[in-house]
């Protein structure tokens, strides 16, 4: 019944969400299978892409707001507990594509006695992209997450093995 639900909702879309939720439902799937099966340092390594020459002044447009919020959408249609970084992942990396220079944070709060929770969402120019909605004053943010090149191959030698 779920799914006979989601395709409804499908169809009373609009022409241009359509089209915008089909790679966000791709991108979400990919990068929750990433951050099931990787370390959290190959899915960041993922989403590191050469940019494209871009102002850091320059507006998000509005194709890339529509696939923003196609990803919010689709990320609670289809992984409605802990969505977070999961659509964090896939927006910085959309992000990246299209050459915005965005961060990743993470912020951690405390939650009945000594638990926390953590809660992940993407900063462009200071102003959250995604994640709002589950962000409150009391996560303490940790410092953004550094983009992790992937490491060069190295030359190997039998008296120099690569450490």
């Amino acid at each position: 019944m779920r799914l006979l639900s989601l395709l409804r909702r499908f169809r009373a879309l609009g022409g241009r969400e359509r089209f915008a939720l089909v790679p966000a439902t791709a991108g979400l799937i990919v990068a929750r299978l990433a951050l099931r099966a990787l370390p959290l340092r190959k899915v960041l390594q993922w989403i590191e892409l050469p940019a494209e020459e871009r102002s850091e002044a320059a507006p998000i447009d509005p194709q890339t707001e529509r696939l923003v919020r196609a990803v919010e959408r689709a990320a609670h249609g289809l992984f409605p507990h802990a969505p977070c970084l999961t659509q964090a992942v896939v927006v910085q990396r959309l992000l990246r594509k299209r050459g915005h220079a965005s961060d990743l944070r993470i912020g951690v709060r405390k939650v009945q006695g000594n638990l926390l929770e953590a809660h992940a969402w993407i900063e462009y120019r200071g102003v959250v992209v995604i994640g709002a909605r589950g962000l409150s004053a009391a996560h303490t943010p940790l410092p953004p997450l550094p983009m992790i090149s992937a490491p060069k191959a190295q030359k190997w030698h039998p008296r120099h093995p690569p450490l």
